[in-house]
């Protein structure tokens, strides 16, 4: 049989990962399917953040301090800072790439 192979599906997000840490440090680890072509793209253009708090909607206030493309773009680090009352991922939050901005190695974007 003979044809050609094309790749056309863009990144999938494969895991979400919340660390609590030390001196208010909250790490969200994202795994991605594949590498990813752009690096200077911030946290709220790449992700898109449902998070609740007490029965209310509190995506808005999430801020992202920093973050860490590693392993070619399969894996982000994103870092959240703040005390007991800020707005930080937590097990049960839901987390997807934004459609059509993050590529991968073939210039694929995520859609839905």
């Amino acid at each position: 049989m003979n044809g050609v192979i094309e790749d056309r599906v863009g990144p999938i997000l494969m895991s979400a990962i919340v660390t609590p840490g030390t001196d208010k440090l909250t790490t969200l680890t994202l795994l991605l399917s594949e590498g990813t072509l752009d690096t200077n793209l911030a946290a709220a253009d790449m992700f898109s953040f449902k998070i609740w708090r007490m029965g209310a909607e509190a995506s808005t206030q999430l801020i992202s301090s920093s973050i860490s493309r590693v392993q070619n773009g399969v894996r982000y680090d994103l870092h959240f800072y703040g005390g007991e009352d800020a707005v930080v991922p937590a097990v049960g939050d839901s987390v997807r790439l934004m459609s059509g901005v993050l590529r991968d190695l073939n210039g694929n974007v995520p859609h839905f």
